[in-house]
């Protein structure tokens, strides 16, 4: 699955649909695991470009969410396992509906 920068909690939710239906012997072999690539634009200093998302989400959440993916990342990739990887990385990142960073 291939999806756009999004808060980490949405994320997270996305790469849980991946997992939604068993699906043993279904999938095709180079699609054996299931694997949620993220894309984001980012400016000439590797910064990101948050334009096309400024009017859903509060910068706050995006940045942080993208400091906490960014971590450990080796050759602009990072790589999660889920259910394993689920809490430690959503523990301490607002929620992309709280109320105090919420968009109004």
């Amino acid at each position: 699955m291939v999806s756009d920068f999004a808060p980490i909690d949405l994320l997270l939710q996305r790469a849980g649909r991946l997992h939604r239906h068993r699906r043993f012997g279904r999938r095709p072999p180079r699609h054996a695991s299931p694997v949620l690539e993220v894309t984001l634009p980012l400016d000439a200093e590797g910064k990101p470009v948050w334009e096309r998302w400024a009017p859903i989400y509060a910068p706050y959440i995006l940045w942080r969410s993208w400091a906490t993916l960014r971590g450990g990342m080796a050759d602009d990739q990072r790589e999660i396992v889920l259910p394993r990887d689920y809490r430690r990385r959503k523990k301490n990142l607002p929620s992309s509906t709280s109320r105090s960073t919420r968009r109004r």
